[in-house]
């Protein structure tokens, strides 16, 4: 097979996660309308160039992709924090490095950050810890790698560019990676200041790496015939010596093998789709229900056959003086359905929004429960843990380029994960959102319940909750509507719960 073709891996998993849906989600409204009828589908009846100006009405509502960026944004609000235990000298050669992981000036703080976005849009992660060639690196001491500016450089693969492994078998039965297949782009300067922008191939192993570009075969204009050559090629080593492993540190959320998983907000993004074609149809329903429908009687064919101009400063003029032109006004019902639709859809985005933030501790005694409990885990902190060790693994890389092998405990890199504020357990939850449904809680007391668990950001509870009533359209209730219950709490700070065997969930603000 060609060096370019993915492997089934990498189809079955692109397949699974609905890549295609996802980078169009990413992408917006215009990837959204650049998709056309993979998800926005043509009526049977309907004209193409009806279509076209339905499809040029919709906007997307980007509930998934502006999630997600929150998802990312939230644990990096403050400085990440690392350290070399045990080894200051170690600490003192690695700095350099934290303050410019790439060569181009990336800050780790960037670098992680990065590295976190592939693994919440994709659910898997990968970074290169890529290692300058040097003519005799036996004899290359680090005065020299200094002198010449030599140092380990890290990247940030994009995931989607992944697009073939191989792995070996160990010693003791388990798969380690053993090759993988980056695609690439790279650019060319022409004459003029024209460019040309080229697909290239990086095989990397774990003792040396390949370059193959596309090119034209000889006396060949046509596309069709171009083929990938070796370009560059070169060998591996650590610290001067051959390596074992392939210099790729990977992480996951949802695994489903090697280099495989899930996107993590899958389901959201199937949600948010029901939501572009839900709010599609909605503004067709209203573009025909401002306007009404038309309806004439009378007229000639001829005056048929050159048809009606409807605008403010033009007339229908008409031979027969029983002929007549009316509109006929629909009851609005249709419009409210699909505001309802709508409605539903978002809640339901909502909540799939907030469950990573959700801490789930099972089998909790009722005695003594203190909500710092350590055993009690959201997603997003497994998430970010996982994140945090691989983070500590790049650095173990560098730092064996650089002659130092430090154990992995003696290496620390953290992540902030500090933002889950109250406590509830599901089932409140749940309760609280089903009274505000039934209609046995005003909307004012759910806004307030909601800001005092951290689920709505504080301001105004009734300017908040006049604009959801608003958006429901169902009017505003005001202060003093019946409230629920506050939930009693013991001398630790802990939510008191009479059923020890229900779930106790730790609710922060939702991204």
């Amino acid at each position: 097979m060609a060096v370019d073709t993915p492997n089934l891996q990498y189809e079955a998993m692109s397949s699974a996660g609905a890549w295609d849906l996802c980078q169009a989600l990413l992408a917006g409204t215009p990837g959204m309308r650049a998709a056309g009828k993979a998800y926005l589908p043509k009526e049977p009846a309907e004209k193409e160039k009806n279509y076209k100006v339905r499809l040029g009405r919709s906007f997307l509502y980007n509930a998934y992709k502006n999630t997600i960026e929150k998802y990312i944004s939230r644990p990096f609000s403050r400085p990440a924090t690392w350290d070399i235990k045990n080894n200051e000298d170690a600490k003192n050669a690695l700095e350099p490095v934290m303050n410019d992981m790439d060569g181009e000036g990336l800050h780790h703080q960037d670098f992680s950050k990065e590295y976190f976005r592939m693994l919440m849009r994709w659910g898997v992660s990968s970074a290169y810890v890529d290692y300058p060639e040097v003519d005799d690196p036996e004899s290359t001491n680090k005065g020299q790698e200094q002198a010449n500016g030599l140092r380990p450089i890290n990247r940030v693969l994009k995931t989607v560019s992944i697009i073939g492994w191989k792995t070996e078998e160990q010693a003791n039965g388990t798969e380690k990676l053993s090759e993988i297949r980056i695609k690439e782009a790279y650019v060319s300067d022409g004459a003029d200041w024209t460019q040309t922008l080229y697909e290239q191939i990086r095989v990397i192993t774990a003792t040396e790496w390949k370059l193959y570009r596309r090119e034209k075969k000889a006396n060949s204009r046509n596309k069709e015939q171009e083929e990938y050559t070796l370009s560059d090629e070169g060998e591996i080593r650590i610290a001067g010596e051959d390596s074992d492993d392939l210099p790729v540190v990977t992480a996951y959320t949802y695994k489903t093998g090697m280099m495989t998983a899930l996107p993590p907000f899958l389901e959201m993004a199937w949600t948010n789709l029901e939501l572009w074609m839900s709010s599609s149809d909605q503004k067709n329903i209203l573009r025909f229900d401002r306007l009404g429908i038309l309806f004439g009687k009378g007229l000639t064919d001829n005056e048929k056959k050159a048809g009606i101009t409807i605008a403010p400063t033009s007339a229908t003029l008409t031979e027969n003086p029983d002929a007549g032109l009316e509109r006929v006004e629909t009851n609005g019902q249709p419009a409210e359905n699909g505001w309802k639709d709508i409605r539903d859809i978002m809640e339901r985005l909502e909540a799939q929004g907030m469950d990573p933030m959700i801490q789930r501790m099972a089998n909790v005694k009722a005695t003594g429960l203190n909500i710092n409990e350590t055993n009690s885990r959201s997603q997003v902190e497994s998430w970010i843990d996982a994140a945090n060790i691989a983070m500590r693994k790049i650095l173990q890389l560098n730092l064996a380029w650089m002659g130092f092998d430090i154990p992995i405990d003696d290496i620390e890199y953290q992540i902030n994960q500090d933002f889950v504020f109250a406590t509830k357990t599901a089932q409140e939850v749940t309760a609280l959102q089903k009274m505000r449904d039934n209609g046995d809680i005003g909307q004012v007391d759910y806004t307030k319940e909601m800001q005092r668990y951290g689920i709505i950001a504080d301001g105004n509870a009734v300017e908040i909750a006049a604009r959801a009533r608003a958006d429901r359209g169902t009017g505003l209730d005001f202060p003093g509507s019946p409230g629920i219950p506050t939930p009693q709490t013991n001398e630790l700070g802990s939510a008191s719960i009479g059923d020890a065997s229900r779930e106790e969930v730790v609710i922060g603000v939702t991204p």
